[in-house]
């Protein structure tokens, strides 16, 4: 029988709540002072699966699981995934699209257990430009229990990190609003020669971002030079705790605990996202080129200078929106398919600025800087166009792991995904400048609702469908135009 505490940790949730429900158990108390037994079951699941995991990190039976690694008076920052507040997908609800409440409120809660009226608890994350996180925030009754707890006395709050929105139509920004940001500020983290883009050369060219400014993308990232702005909150906080949803994703495949590190940057333009045009010409924004893909490419590639004007990309944008009916719109988000090369290097990067930058921006390769544990709500799965467009599947678990990518790893596994298959995940095992993963060598034990197994063991309960441009690597399908 093996003694040692998991490296990673799942428990199944037999019952799921919606987030009224969720928000208004958090209204019935304070805490530190529930009944463990009067505990709704989805909050039981997850404070077993922190003590679980955390046990290596030495509380006490009966303690806070997170007492050892945030102190009194502390700070923890909790970075959900809040992409967006809709769901592209027609016949599915927002609510796929981002972490559940059922999973925050208690993780909340034991955070400001562990802190108390002296710390604070940030919930923080930086979405896509369109998105309006007050929706999000509205739909958990976020605002009536931030008061509930100020009344006791706890400090509870949620950051926007953006530094803009944008309103968007037909793929064309109409307008730009300056955000607040991050209150503490942020730092630049330039990764220099430990970058994953270190040694593209010409390719660096090719880089696009979030927006139609590709050359403020290219600005960031030359040789010697990757840059990326970090919020200072999250830099600065004692515990890190990173909730991601399961999903399937066009970039990378799928999304779990390792991608959702994306959300602690400022400004999403300095994240390459693709590289422009066809693989043969050094391009990862299409497998392959077609008539169609041809001319989608020519068309936005001349368009393409013009849209960084607003007043000018109001004009164009009846153009636009003839060329979106042909398939501009995967033209517009590129490299939504799985040899996209640009992507992965971007999530490992951040990956390796969170564990080893510090709060100045200056990184520390000889050791890491700060406590991160990271939770993947896998209560409802999204498959299909994730992450912006997903269907809704039950899957009935949560995972939890100090290990971001052997968390991932197990998650596949349980929803019938094989790792090996998954570009990204075999890339960031194998990173060797600023490692931020133990996967790359010895055996990685898993706890499965309190049984334990070696990753090759798991069974999977599930099987997502996955997104356009990745049949071929999820279940040997060829890729389609």
């Amino acid at each position: 029988m093996n003694t040692s505490p998991p490296i990673v940790s799942i428990r199944s949730l037999g019952r799921y709540d919606p987030a009224e429900e969720a928000a208004g158990y958090v209204l019935s108390g304070l805490p530190g002072a529930r009944d463990v037994e009067s505990m709704p079951e989805s909050w039981k699941v997850v404070e077993l699966l922190l003590r679980e995991t955390l046990a290596p990190l030495g509380a006490a039976p009966g303690e806070n699981p997170l007492s050892t690694v945030a102190p009194r008076g502390g700070t923890i920052a909790v970075k959900p995934n809040f992409v967006r507040h809709f769901n592209e997908c027609p016949s599915a609800g927002p609510e796929a699209v981002v972490t559940s409440w059922t999973v925050l409120y208690p993780l909340i809660d034991m955070a400001l257990d562990c802190v108390g009226r002296e710390g604070r608890v940030v919930l923080a994350d930086a979405p896509m430009h369109d998105c309006v996180p007050e929706r999000i925030l509205e739909r958990g009754c976020f605002r009536d229990v931030v008061a509930h707890y100020a009344r006791a006395g706890y400090d509870l709050c949620f950051i926007d990190l953006r530094q803009e929105s944008w309103r968007v139509t037909e793929g064309v920004i109409r307008d730009r609003v300056q955000l607040a940001g991050d209150p503490a500020g942020y730092v630049v983290c330039d990764l220099g020669t430990d970058s994953e883009f270190e040694g593209l050369g010409k390719a660096l060219k090719r880089l696009r971002g979030t927006s139609f400014d590709d050359a403020d993308t290219r600005s960031h990232h030359t040789p010697g030079r990757h840059e990326y702005l970090i919020s200072k909150t999250i830099l600065l906080a004692d515990l890190i705790l990173n909730v991601a949803r399961l999903k399937t994703h066009g970039k990378i495949g799928i999304t779990a605990a390792t991608k959702n590190i994306v959300g602690i940057n400022g400004n999403k333009n300095w994240l390459p996202h693709w590289r422009s045009g066809f693989p043969r010409y050094g391009g990862d924004q299409y497998s392959s080129m077609t008539v169609g893909r041809l001319f989608r490419y020519i068309v936005l590639s001349a368009l393409w200078p013009f849209l960084r004007n607003g007043f000018v990309a109001r004009i164009v944008s009846c153009i636009l929106g003839a060329v979106h009916r042909t398939g501009i719109r995967g033209l517009a988000g590129g490299g939504a398919w799985h040899g996209n090369d640009t992507t992965w290097r971007m999530v490992c990067d951040l990956n390796k600025a969170l564990v080893y930058c510090d709060s100045t921006g200056k990184v520390h390769p000889e050791r890491m800087t700060r406590s991160i544990l990271h939770i993947v709500d896998a209560v409802e799965a999204g498959q299909g166009e994730g992450p912006l467009g997903p269907e809704p599947v039950r899957v009935g678990f949560i995972g939890c792991s100090t290990d971001p990518v052997m968390l991932d790893a197990a998650c596949m596994r349980l929803v019938g995904i094989d790792p090996s298959l998954v570009p990204y995940m075999v890339r960031a095992s194998r990173v060797t400048r600023l490692p931020f993963t133990r996967s790359g060598g010895g055996s990685s034990m898993i706890s499965i609702d309190g049984s334990f197994s070696q990753p090759d063991g798991i069974v999977s309960r599930a099987r997502l469908s996955p997104p356009s441009g990745w049949h071929e690597m999820f279940a040997g399908e060829g890729d389609s135009d």
